[in-house]
């Protein structure tokens, strides 16, 4: 199998798990740290090169699980989970 066909058969499982629980949630980062689909070890965000990728070029750098920590609390805060601090 080639990757993209095991990408697929690992997000349906991840998909299929969370139907298991009203509070698992599953946050699709994808378009944000590949964009198109395309892999990048360094994105330009607010106008700055970043890496996202750990040197490993699998796993995420800091910056990059900073970025993905954005979509995962706003899923978070959505479903009343987590509640948004006051500012």
């Amino acid at each position: 199998a080639d990757r993209a066909q095991v990408y697929q058969a690992v997000n349906n499982a991840l998909s299929l798990a969370t139907r298991s629980s009203p509070r698992l949630r599953l946050v699709d980062v994808a378009e944000l740290l590949t964009p198109g689909f395309v892999y990048r070890m360094f994105m330009e965000v607010d106008g700055r090169r970043i890496r996202v990728r750990a040197r490993d070029g699998l796993h995420l750098s800091l910056a990059g699980a900073r970025l993905a920590s954005t979509l995962v609390m706003r899923a978070l805060f959505d479903a009343r989970i987590v509640p948004e601090s006051q500012s």
